[in-house]
């Protein structure tokens, strides 16, 4: 019985275009956060740090002049990073730290300011 469960929730997953690879394995820890498995953790992780390349994309011809650009630079490598992070309604794709938030279950992120002209902003 157990095994026939286990066939059909894996042909309804099929069905609907998701592949067994794409199920989210969450498990609790001892305060009751969700908590990923670690294959399935990295994957997330890789997925968003994708997302992260693809932001940062976007503006990088100005990274081919940087000393004009650095500010700019600056704030938007932080707001692909970081946008959005302590707005629990941003979505998902808005930067890494909304998308560990809501898809890897992540609770801890950080950023450190980039080093700009030899001064810390």
């Amino acid at each position: 019985m157990k095994h026939l469960l286990i066939t059909l929730l894996v042909a309804l997953f099929m069905l609907q275009g998701m592949e067994t690879s794409d199920l989210v394995r969450v498990r609790r820890d001892l305060h009751d956060h969700e908590v990923m498995e670690t294959g399935a953790f990295k994957a997330c992780t890789n997925k968003c740090k994708e997302q992260f390349h693809q932001c940062v994309r976007k503006e990088e011809y100005r990274l081919l002049e940087f000393k004009k650009h650095k500010d700019f630079i600056r704030d938007y490598i932080k707001e692909c990073c970081l946008g959005g992070e302590a707005d629990l309604t941003a979505p998902s794709t808005l930067s890494f730290a909304t998308c560990m938030r809501d898809n890897c279950k992540a609770k801890l992120w950080g950023f450190d300011r980039i080093v700009l002209g030899g001064k810390k902003k």
